[in-house]
């Protein structure tokens, strides 16, 4: 039931059109973003659905492209940028009808100037809980928790968010759903100055041809 596991890759990140063109933040003069990642974990998998997994990985990137708060536009970072940390997921069956998901990642991050990367949290947490109604009816509630990043240099505030789902197989290919994100209206931003959406409810059909 035990597996361990490990990789290493190398890869790169071409700036988007935005990045180079936009009329106010566009740089021309960017170029690819390269990197080299490794990672190592462990898995365990138990006869009754329930499984674990550990890992622990780094990746250093060269020429990171960043927003600069100070010139208001993309820029090229000089040196190499480093994003390590460990993660923990787990899912379990709580009965025949009700699953329980989450993972953990602790995340240190490390621009060529010694500071913390802007929008990458240091701890993220997400669960989830997954059951059925009835044979044609399931639901699934979803909470995320963010702490310890930073936006311009400064610490954003911590939050928590809960979404929610609930979906009815009307016909063998059509199903119909609601979506409530941010469920309980919580008030927070990913950006500095840019908020994000308050309660929202979606209503909708999926159909299958």
């Amino acid at each position: 039931g035990w597996t361990l596991r490990a990789q290493a890759g190398s890869g790169f990140r071409a700036p988007s059109p935005y990045e180079l063109h936009d009329v106010w933040s566009g740089n021309p003069d960017l170029v690819p973003e390269t990197s080299k990642g490794y990672e190592i974990g462990v898995e365990r998998d138990w006869i009754n659905g329930a499984n674990l997994r550990v890992s622990a990985f780094r990746n250093d990137i060269d020429k990171l492209i960043e927003y600069s708060n100070a010139t208001f536009k993309y820029q090229q970072t000089t040196g190499s940028s480093r994003v390590q940390g460990v993660e923990i997921a787990a899912e379990a069956p709580l009965t025949d009808r009700l699953t329980l998901a989450g993972n953990f990642t602790y995340t240190d991050s490390e621009g060529p100037d010694g500071q913390t990367l802007d929008r990458v949290p240091r701890r993220m947490l997400n669960l989830r809980l997954d059951g059925e109604v009835t044979d044609r009816t399931n639901f699934g509630v979803t909470l995320q928790h963010m702490s310890g990043f930073n936006d311009g240099g400064a610490e954003m505030p911590t939050f928590t968010t809960v979404g929610a789902l609930i979906e009815h197989q009307i016909t063998d290919t059509t199903t119909g759903y609601i979506r409530v994100e941010n469920l309980l209206d919580e008030q927070y931003q990913m950006i500095r100055g840019y908020g994000t959406s308050d309660r929202a409810v979606y209503v909708g059909v999926r159909a299958s041809f």
